[in-house]
C-alpha cells in the first residue's frame, strides 16, 4: 500500500559547519525530553559544552581566568566526542587533518545542539511562568 502524503524527504548531508549546526539545531528539538542511553550522554556533553561557552563569554566580560577554564571545558568535551567518533567509525583515523575535520564537525554539532537546547529551555520557562502568573 502506498501513501504519497507520508513520503520522507532526505535533504542530503550538510557540507559546511554552518549547515551542520543548522541541521543539528533541527535534529535537537525536544532533546531534553527525549533523551535516553547514548542520547542522554550526548545531552550531558551538550550541557557541558554550553557551560564552557558561557564561561568563555563570562571570561570576556569579567575575568580572563573564567574564559580560560571555559575554553578548556569546551575543547575537552569536543575532543571526547571527536575521539569517540574517530575510534568508533574510523573517520579521520591515522590522519591529523582528518581528525581535525572531525573535531570541527563535532564543534559545529554542539553549536547547533545548544542553540536548540536554549530554545527548548526558554519554552519551558515561558510555560512555567505563564502558569504561575
Amino acid at each position: 500500500m502506498s501513501a504519497p502524503s507520508c513520503a520522507a524527504v532526505h535533504h542530503n548531508y550538510p557540507r559546511t559547519p554552518y549547515a551542520i549546526a543548522k541541521r543539528q539545531a533541527w535534529h535537537g528539538s525536544n532533546q531534553p525530553t527525549s533523551s535516553n542511553s547514548i542520547k542522554g550522554c550526548l545531552l550531558l556533553l551538550t550541557h557541558l559544552s554550553l557551560l564552557g561557552e558561557l564561561m568563555l563569554v563570562a571570561g570576556a566580560l569579567l575575568r580572563p581566568q573564567i574564559g580560560l577554564v571555559g575554553l578548556v571545558v569546551t575543547a575537552a568535551v569536543v575532543a571526547v566526542l571527536s575521539t569517540d567518533r574517530v575510534w568508533r567509525h574510523g573517520t579521520g583515523r591515522g590522519s591529523c587533518l582528518g581528525s581535525f575535520q572531525v573535531f570541527l564537525v563535532t564543534a559545529a554539532y554542539f553549536i547547533g545542539r545548544y542553540n536548540d537546547l536554549s530554545k527548548n529551555y526558554w519554552k519551558v520557562l515561558k510555560r512555567r511562568l505563564g502558569r504561575h502568573a
